[in-house]
């Protein structure tokens, strides 16, 4: 058996594990929500393993994916090996499904779609950023014209944990990136600050939409999603492109693979066999 009250009876403990992982760990106010929302859904079932386990029976049976399932139960784990229990819960299996990537006449478009003002341009940017890179909306977003070198190619990104990474980006992106780098301050911004994440995936997909783009989410993920599955095709290195999006398990960079189907498989090989290129 497991306790997660305290000797008076009233469940404080989640929350003096929030507070360490604030003050002791800095982990981001994203993560904070995280927690927070897994400890409200599981409120009143982290007594024992058995209570565990049906609290998540009776998620499945409301119809709760495996997916956001297995991301709540990744903070349980944290929190249950931070109170010093063995309990670890597994993961459930997952229905593994392949996202549609932007195919080449679909990036055709977007880079040829005519803006009609400056807002559309922006999100026109914003996109061929994202497909450049491989960032993270949360990560684009909060960039500014300091944390771009443009001699270098190089964009200072912090990502997920507060982590710092350096990202390069191509000879066509340092033209969209020049456009957004010349007002200074953050590359996409507004009145507020910068462009929220919800603002800018709806706005995604009405440029889809302008730009006849049809068949394919648009949206962030999947933006970031074509840029590893394309890198991949054109036979770049798994490691190097877990770098490049920040991934903290190769596993997780691996993933992509599942979406990437060479259209030509002898000629992906002779480009990368020793004996194909000196030839």
């Amino acid at each position: 058996m497991f306790s997660t009250t305290s000797p008076s009876g009233d469940r404080k403990i989640p929350s003096v594990f929030i507070e360490e992982r604030r003050f002791l760990k800095n982990v981001t106010t994203k993560t904070i929500a995280w927690y927070e929302q897994t400890f409200k859904v599981f409120d009143g079932a982290l007594e024992s393993r058995e209570s565990i386990n049906q609290r998540i029976v009776s998620l499945r049976q409301r119809g709760i994916s495996p997916v956001s399932i297995n991301s709540w139960t990744r903070c349980i784990n944290a929190f249950l090996r931070w109170a010093g229990s063995d309990i670890k819960i597994p993961r459930l299996t997952e229905e593994k499904k392949i996202l549609r990537t932007f195919t080449p006449e679909d990036i055709r478009r977007l880079v040829n779609h005519k803006t009609k003002s400056k807002s559309q341009q922006r999100i026109q940017h914003l996109a061929l950023l994202l497909l450049d890179t491989g960032l993270r909306i949360a990560e684009a977003l909060a960039l500014r014209s300091t944390d771009v070198d443009l001699d270098n190619f190089l964009i200072r990104v912090q990502g997920k944990g507060r982590k710092e990474r350096l990202i390069p980006f191509s000879l066509a992106g340092r033209k969209t990136l020049y456009q957004l780098c010349r007002k200074g301050g953050y590359l996409f911004p507004t009145r507020g600050g910068t462009l929220s994440v919800r603002n800018a995936q709806r706005d995604l997909a009405k440029l889809c939409e302008r730009a006849g783009i049809r068949g394919v989410r648009c949206s962030p993920h999947t933006l970031r999603h074509s840029f590893a599955c394309h890198y991949l095709k054109a036979g770049g290195n798994v490691e190097y492109l877990r770098r490049c999006l920040g991934h903290s398990n190769i596993l997780t960079t691996q993933r992509y693979l599942q979406s990437v189907q060479p259209t030509d498989p002898q000629k992906i090989h002779n480009d990368l066999s020793p004996l194909g290129r000196s030839l």
